[in-house]
């Protein structure tokens, strides 16, 4: 029996939201980890002094010291606007779309739990000039993505759009 293209794109979204889920546990755990572990302690040194391990919490939202309240509620407002276009995203078949979004919601919900939980952010990575966590990098990541289909999609438009010049 043939599967229709409706139940493969159903397919797609529940092993998305598994990956999204397991990334979130990852992220979850790695951060009970470094509360439990790097809380007090000198830097853990993994390679020299580029990439190590040390406990931050960190109160400042979007590099600005402001009160938690406010931060959760932008933070709240961005979730709900970016949960809207995810399902549009996904009602349109636009898998990659909503992944992206999804993982940089997914590392805003992990970041925002830290805040109502401890009052701040656990980071724990550290590098010259920076202290983050696995959150971050999914937020940067789908950041990333979504600049990349745009751009592909600009790209497409201008293309389809200099056939119709012409």
């Amino acid at each position: 029996m043939k599967e229709s293209s409706q139940t493969k794109k159903r397919s797609h979204y529940w092993w998305l939201v598994l990956g999204l889920t397991l990334l979130y546990g990852i992220d979850r755990a790695s951060k009970v980890w470094a509360h439990k572990k790097l809380v007090g302690s000198e830097y853990i040194e993994i390679i020299g002094s580029f990439l190590q391990l040390h406990f931050v919490g960190n109160n400042r939202f979007l590099y600005l010291e402001v009160p938690g309240w406010i931060a959760l509620t932008v933070i709240t407002l961005v979730m709900v606007g970016m949960i809207a276009i995810t399902v549009k995203s996904m009602l349109m078949g636009r898998i990659w779309d909503a992944a992206a979004l999804l993982l940089v919601l997914v590392g805003a919900w992990s970041n925002m739990f830290d805040r109502i939980q401890f009052g701040y952010v656990i980071d724990f990575i550290a590098i010259p000039q920076s202290v983050f966590n696995l959150s971050d990098i999914y937020i940067v990541t789908g950041v990333a993505v979504i600049f990349f289909l745009l751009s592909k999609e600009d790209t497409v438009n201008q293309k389809k759009e200099g056939r119709e010049k012409k």
